[in-house]
């Protein structure tokens, strides 16, 4: 359960979104740093570091990147960064959808 819009005896509007159900199994890391000098050095299935620190150290997954998108993603400022999706199926049961996470990739592939 991600959230509950409602109270205990509380009216509520037909078709209202009354609870938000989340799958907890299939949580997935997405960057948003990559920038243009950095990306042809990541490859989709190369390994990855991920440090989630309110698990502290502790907590360190062992992971690979699942995808890496090629078209960047343009800021208001006009930096471009490139995505890359890392899955964390089968991580901590203690994992929260919003929390952050720091990503150190394997020996960044030369492009």
């Amino acid at each position: 359960m991600r959230s509950i819009g409602t109270t205990r005896g509380s009216s509520i509007a037909d078709r209202a979104e009354v609870a938000q159900i989340g799958d907890l199994s299939a949580l997935r890391i997405e960057t948003i740093d990559i920038d243009e000098y950095r990306i042809s050095r990541i490859a989709q299935g190369q390994g990855a570091l991920v440090t989630v620190g309110a698990l502290g150290e502790r907590r360190d997954l062992r992971r690979r990147a699942s995808s890496v998108i090629l078209t960047p993603r343009v800021a208001p400022n006009g930096d471009r960064h490139y995505p890359i999706v890392i899955a964390l199926e089968g991580g901590s049961a203690d994992l929260r959808p919003g929390m952050s996470a720091r990503i150190r990739f394997d020996e960044e592939a030369s492009g």
